[in-house]
C-alpha cells in the first residue's frame, strides 16, 4: 500500500538518549529517515534549516545512525522558548562516530524547514 505525504509519520522506534553537558536527555519524535523515504528520496541528502537560517546538509549515510526530528525532551513537548518545537537530534551516546564537530553541527534547533536534495 503506498503512503502519502499527508499521512502522519510513525514515531521513532526508540528514544534518543544523548548526553549533553554531562546530563542525559531523552528526546522523542520521528525518525529523520522517514521524511525522504516518504517522498521517494532514497539516497538523497536532507537539507535542514534552523529559524535563524543556519542550514546544513545531512547526508544519506548519516541516516544509518537514526537521527530524529524530536518533538519532546524529557517527556515535555519542545516549546518555542526552548528553541522548539522541533529539533534534529543524533544518538551521540550510541555511536562514537557521532561525537565530533561535524555531527554536532548537524543538530538543528529549532527546525524551520527540510528539503530533500536528490543524489
Amino acid at each position: 500500500m503506498p503512503s502519502y505525504a499527508a499521512e502522519p509519520l510513525l514515531p521513532a522506534e526508540g528514544a534518543v538518549l544523548p548526553t549533553i553537558g554531562g546530563t542525559t536527555h531523552l528526546f522523542e519524535g520521528i525518525p529523520l529517515r522517514a521524511v525522504p523515504e516518504r517522498v521517494g528520496g532514497k539516497e538523497a541528502a536532507v537539507r535542514a534549516s534552523a529559524s535563524n537560517d543556519d542550514g546544513i546538509d545531512i547526508p544519506w549515510d548519516d541516516l544509518k545512525y537514526d537521527p530524529s526530528i524530536a518533538t519532546s525532551a524529557v517527556g515535555n513537548l519542545l516549546k518555542v522558548l526552548d528553541k522548539g518545537p522541533l529539533w534534529i537530534v543524533y544518538p551521540r551516546d550510541d555511536h562514537g562516530a557521532l561525537r565530533d564537530d561535524i555531527h554536532d553541527s548537524r543538530w538543528i534547533r529549532p527546525l524551520n524547514w527540510l528539503q530533500i536534495v536528490p543524489p
